[in-house]
């Protein structure tokens, strides 16, 4: 009986580990997600600020596209599957509750997980910088209007 318990306990620290590393990881791709979109927006306005409209255009598309990519697409390693398994077993967690609390804690066995499209733009930092983007292009089309004025 006690090596039973001992075995069930590891069985489940083992899948805490599972899912601790794998949020680990997810965050780790987001973090890095976050300075490429970072570096990408600073590249953009020091390349509208030297006159060179298209590599500051090019690198906000490049920004852009990081931005409303899926986190899936994201996550360094092989973290796809365990992103979408976290997705998965908070969604099935969610929806247990969600039962429970609708039905006064009795569970018909109707759990349909409904799979949200995660990405960086609906961040806080996502939000900033695609407000950002624009403000960019404005900059970068004022210098081409300024140089075709001279």
């Amino acid at each position: 009986n006690n090596t039973g318990h001992m075995m069930l306990s590891a069985s489940i620290r083992l899948e805490r580990f599972k899912h601790s590393n794998a949020r680990a990881r997810t965050l780790s791709s987001m973090v890095h997600a976050c300075r490429r979109v970072a570096v990408l927006l600073e590249r953009a306005r020091k390349q509208a600020a030297l006159g060179r409209p298209r590599s500051a255009l090019d690198a906000v598309e490049e920004a852009r596209a990081c931005l409303t990519a899926p986190v899936s697409s994201l996550v360094r390693g092989g973290g796809v599957n365990n992103l979408d398994q976290i997705v998965d077993v908070t969604n099935s967690v969610n929806n247990m509750e969600t039962n429970n609390i609708m039905n006064n804690g009795s569970s018909n066995g109707n759990n349909a997980t409904t799979t949200t499209v995660l990405r960086l733009e609906d961040t806080p930092f996502g939000s900033r910088a695609m407000q950002m983007l624009p403000k960019i292009e404005n900059e970068v089309l004022m210098g081409a209007r300024r140089g075709l004025n001279r």
